[in-house]
């Protein structure tokens, strides 16, 4: 028994198909990754920025108040 020619081409689309669905569903994981941890880092910057700021106001706030607290006695 004999195989037909176009046996083996099917075979072999599916899988070439096979293979590069692989990699299209690799690099959308890969860039899904990379997107997630660029938002991770920006959250993680901004936290720090407010922290910072919150920081310095707390700072300033406790120097107005020894200030204050010197003048009135």
């Amino acid at each position: 028994m004999q195989v037909s020619v176009w046996v083996p081409i099917i075979v072999g689309l599916i899988g070439v198909l096979g293979v590069v669905a692989g990699q299209l569903v690799t690099t959308w994981r890969e860039r899904t990754r990379e997107a997630a941890a660029f938002r991770r880092a920006d959250q993680i910057y901004w936290r720090d920025k407010r922290l910072d700021a919150c920081l310095a106001l707390l700072v300033t706030m406790n120097a107005w108040r020894e200030l204050r607290r010197r003048h009135l006695g």
